[in-house]
């Protein structure tokens, strides 16, 4: 078969794109399989009538699989780490608040207070997401109506927000900007970020906690 009979071929095409790269991050093995990609669609569209060498041919097919490849991956790395990232920023800025707590309060008080604003985050965190994908959601139908109320509720709060903390919430939980991007569309740091995440989460729990009572008045 051709594929075998030019593994080597595309191996050693491989190695020296894989000298030249501009990602140290990746592995060999990463660029391999781009590059056997490649091979395979080149042996299916080789059509030796044209008169063309295949090696010719298929070094053009390759090198086009392994960037395009590498592209999409270092891409996929790039959105994974930017992820934790703002992961990280969520769960410290929540954590001061529980500090804030523990100031005045016992260690259960700042566990509380912290665990009130992890759940706060990922059901604004739920929110972005309902918004982005409100039919695509596996939840059974009682479920989904409820994660859809609950979503509606916390958007609705939101907008309740003073225009700054409104602008942090919306950023970083609804279009997943890290806190450093919204500290520069804002024109502040990325700890004072922090510092108005921290007081939103806050008032998002007391407007959600007003809200209870009035409806249990009603």
């Amino acid at each position: 078969m051709l594929i075998e009979t030019y593994a080597e071929f595309a191996r050693m095409l491989t190695a020296q794109l894989y000298a030249n790269r501009h990602v140290r991050e990746l592995e060999f093995d990463d660029f391999f399989q781009y590059a056997l990609v490649g091979l395979m669609e080149a042996v299916d569209r080789f059509d030796p009538i044209f008169g063309v060498d295949f090696k010719a041919y298929a070094s053009a097919r390759i090198s086009g699989a392994v960037l395009s490849g590498v592209d999409k991956l270092c891409e996929q790395q790039q959105q994974i780490s930017l992820q934790s990232r703002i992961k990280r920023e969520r769960i410290q800025s929540l954590t001061e608040i529980g500090e804030d707590a523990g100031i005045n309060g016992s260690l259960f008080q700042q566990l509380a207070e912290t665990t009130i604003g992890l759940a706060i985050g990922y059901f604004l965190g739920e929110s972005g997401m309902y918004r982005a994908h409100e039919q695509q959601t596996d939840c059974p139908g009682y479920q989904r109506f409820e994660l859809k109320k609950l979503c509606e509720t916390m958007s609705a709060l939101v907008e309740k927000l003073p225009v700054q903390q409104a602008h942090v919430i919306k950023g970083h939980y609804f279009h997943g900007h890290a806190f450093v991007d919204i500290g520069r569309s804002l024109g502040i740091s990325k700890g004072r970020v922090s510092q108005i995440h921290k007081r939103a989460l806050i008032e998002l729990r007391l407007l959600y906690e007003k809200g209870a009572r009035l409806n249990k008045l009603l």
